[in-house]
């Protein structure tokens, strides 16, 4: 095809293999479309145009678009839109920077993401570069070279914020880019704002608390919502993964039934490990009776839901959610 892409492949695949790296063939084909598309366009092979294979071939970035309120569809439209009006001075060939060029680029260049994703791979200690990675190249070059302060200079008002989205990446306003950063790498390393643990008996409240949540972009763990990732894998182990690391607080739905059963009692002791631990609240008890639960403090500060809305607690949790958001510096300015 063309030659020049073709090149510049050649080029990539000694590179990578030179470093050791395994690479799968849909992170190769997300790169020649990212060449072809440059080639086919005479476009300088600016950063962000990879954002578009990105999408188009990358799944689980299409659902953290989804999840973060975002269309995928949408934004495919626009990027491949905005790759045939964006009026660039640089055509494909300046420069002729390949890879594996040794000498600083200045650009937002192939050469540089290259060089941040190697650089994230030396940190992971990995040798492995997934379409993660990849795209995370992206955003922590973008943060590096694109400062959260110099978005006071946008002429669109909408892009003056104290946060990245991908919009940012191609300095267009458009909702169907507008997730942040922070939430698309929150998704992608699977990590929850909210994990949920709850008696069988009691589901129809954990679900209202996790779809609520949900519509508000917030990242839930909820067993309905992980089927095809809970099939197959050895539970005890996994659900402990989750209930200690991989969730900024855990929602307990305390009730009769919740202490009976032996796989809420396995996620309790998990969610306690995690407490005892943490220098700041992170279980959320959530009173449906008065049952006393092994190693929740009486003291503790729960709230009682014979005496709540669902409503009022999932206005609360809200709460919760936006103080710890401040507090890492996550929330968004109003």
């Amino acid at each position: 095809m063309e030659i020049k892409a073709e090149l510049m492949m050649i080029d990539l695949n000694e590179l990578l293999q030179s470093k050791g790296i395994i690479v799968s063939q849909n992170v190769l084909d997300i790169f020649w479309e990212f060449e072809c598309l440059c080639y086919e366009n005479d476009k300088y092979p600016f950063y962000h145009y990879l954002l578009l294979p990105l999408i188009k071939r990358y799944p689980q970035l299409q659902d953290a678009i989804q999840a973060g309120g975002g269309d995928y569809k949408k934004a495919i439209q626009l990027l491949e839109n905005n790759l045939k009006d964006f009026d660039s001075f640089d055509g494909y060939d300046v420069g002729e920077e390949f890879y594996s060029s040794s000498t600083e680029s200045t650009g937002d260049s192939r050469t540089n993401i290259i060089r941040k994703a190697l650089e994230i791979l030396e940190k992971n200690n990995s040798k492995v570069l997934s379409e993660r990675e990849l795209l995370f190249s992206i955003l922590d070059y973008h943060d590096q070279i694109h400062p959260i302060f110099s978005n006071g200079d946008y002429i669109d008002e909408r892009l003056c914020s104290l946060y990245h989205t991908l919009a940012h990446l191609i300095s267009i306003y458009d909702d169907s880019l507008w997730v942040k950063f922070e939430f698309v790498r929150k998704y992608l390393n699977g990590h929850y704002d909210m994990v949920i643990s709850f008696a069988g008996e009691d589901r129809e409240h954990a679900k209202y608390f996790a779809d609520e949540l949900t519509k508000k972009h917030y990242r839930i763990f909820y067993d309905e919502y992980s089927k095809s990732d809970l099939w197959g894998k050895d539970l005890y182990t996994h659900l402990n993964d989750i209930y200690t690391y991989k969730g900024r607080f855990c929602l307990m739905l305390i009730s009769e039934q919740y202490a009976k059963k032996q796989w809420t009692n396995h996620e309790r002791r998990a969610a306690q490990a995690r407490a005892f631990r943490n220098s700041s609240e992170y279980i959320l008890p959530l009173k449906l009776d008065d049952t006393i639960i092994p190693g929740v403090l009486e003291t503790t500060g729960y709230i009682d839901f014979r005496n709540t809305t669902k409503e009022e607690v999932l206005e609360l949790i809200c709460e919760k959610l936006e103080i710890r958001e401040a507090e890492q510096g996550l929330l968004d300015p109003e």
